[in-house]
């Protein structure tokens, strides 16, 4: 087989993919949005080639300036090859990568656990979906009170329009301080909607209480997967749990348009995040990280190490959040 870098949109990676099950991550849009949203990003997908088709695909990238490991994804827990590949054939890449790659656990990961080293990083929960019946039974009596709570206080979900971004992106950014995290630019949301909202590939929700944003749940939708990527809220309104109205939302969705999983994405164990999405009662499952060696330092966000920058975000004023944040999340990639 033949190796080549696929550089744009093409017939023969839209043709491999119709074929082959794949994440968000394989695809054009997916690039598309990298390079669109972090100038500092650069996207390498791999692709091995015969006789004219695409048999095996894998997407690496890399971030200037910054510090950490390249990656096999950016800015998403997801990432490694898909496709059919031998070991002699998956050399012809495996040559060419970055001797600090950080290779995200993916679909392919055989091929990962026979060539690289597996360190389990966090863990995830993922829910099968059934009919919206059987779901509301299964999931923790818990959930059922909260849904029933927002319902009863007058929260209302929908999908958030594009106008309403400058008010989304405002809460947001109040949301990142409260968390100590950086936030991503206004760019990132706005080509969200291009690349994958206005292309049915993901959607926007949001939970409003007396017509005001108070928390968004936004999610990618592939193949007959919904992976969520994002969940923020306004902290004066989670008594009247519209995080809980957004999840259930997404997830009735979802089982009417036939999907087949739920994904709730990484989670470490012990943080809030953790126990919110276990009382959904999804399955658990371990997400490792591959290296061609195991790093002598992990980078653990749960550390003392990283105590003080959280401290020190929550005290920074919003419009220099704004301004320096965005730099620094795409610094860190994640």
């Amino acid at each position: 087989m033949q190796l080549k870098l696929l550089k744009e949109d093409c017939k023969e990676w839209r043709e491999f993919l119709k074929d082959t099950e794949h994440l968000i991550i394989h695809t054009p849009e997916w690039k598309q949005f990298i390079e669109a949203t972090f100038p500092r990003t650069k996207a390498k997908y791999y692709a091995l080639e015969s006789q004219g088709k695409i048999k095996f695909l894998f997407p690496t990238f890399h971030t200037f300036a910054s510090f950490l490991p390249n990656k096999s994804a950016a800015f998403i827990e997801y990432g490694g090859p898909i496709g059919k590949a031998n070991k002699r054939q998956f050399n012809q890449i495996k040559e060419r990568l970055p001797e600090n790659i950080e290779i995200r656990q993916g679909l392919c990961n055989d091929i990962l656990r026979k060539n690289f080293v597996e360190v389990k990083a966090f863990k995830r929960f993922v829910l099968p979906l059934k009919s919206e019946d059987e779901l509301w039974k299964h999931i923790h009596k818990a959930k059922r009170k909260a849904v029933r709570m927002a319902e009863k206080s007058g929260v209302t979900v929908k999908d958030v329009p594009k106008k309403d971004l400058p008010e989304l992106y405002y809460m947001y950014l109040k949301a990142m301080k409260v968390f100590g995290s950086a936030p991503f630019s206004k760019k990132y949301f706005e080509n969200f909607y291009t690349y994958f909202i206005d292309k049915n590939m993901g959607r926007m929700l949001g939970a409003y209480y007396d017509g005001k944003l108070v928390a968004i749940l936004s999610g990618y939708m592939i193949g007959k997967r919904i992976h969520i990527n994002m969940n923020v809220s306004d902290t004066k309104y989670l008594q009247f749990r519209p995080n809980d109205a957004l999840h259930w939302e997404f997830i009735r969705w979802g089982c009417s348009k036939k999907y087949k999983v739920f994904d709730f994405g990484a989670a470490r164990v012990g943080s809030g995040q953790f126990s919110f999405k276990k009382k959904w009662k999804a399955e658990l499952h371990d997400l490792s990280n591959f290296y061609f060696k195991k790093p002598k330092i992990g980078l653990d966000v749960s550390s003392p190490l990283f105590k003080i920058p959280i401290v020190i975000w929550k005290m920074t004023p919003l419009p220099l959040a704004k301004l320096v944040g965005p730099l620094l999340r795409e610094t860190v990639r994640i």
